[in-house]
């Protein structure tokens, strides 16, 4: 007999690094929820990948993305800074998701 005991993950809080790299992974998700309907059309095939320290992390699904992203950062870094608890971010930085090629 298999043990069925399910339990609700969205109210886990394990202890130590673990704990660290869920609570980054919530935040990480809440900012991206709340930059996707700010970002422009131009803007619509990249996503938030990382924030560490006062920059902000782009990945670009596509190289032509990635090239329009870039030539905009200072328009990108404007709208990051609109999120709540974005605002002190000092650098943009867009990548090329190199995995789906």
């Amino acid at each position: 007999m298999s043990d069925k005991l399910t339990t609700n993950l969205t109210n886990y809080t394990p202890k130590g690094e673990l704990g660290e790299l869920l609570a980054k992974a919530k935040a990480h998700n809440h900012f991206d929820t709340q930059l996707q309907p700010l970002l422009v059309v131009q803007f619509k095939d990249i996503r938030l990948c990382l924030i560490e320290g006062n920059v902000v992390t782009f990945i670009a699904s596509n190289a032509s993305a990635a090239f329009r992203a870039n030539k905009q950062l200072p328009k990108l870094l404007e709208i990051v800074k609109q999120v709540d608890g974005l605002s002190t971010i000092e650098k943009v930085v867009v990548k090329l998701n190199n995995s789906q090629t």
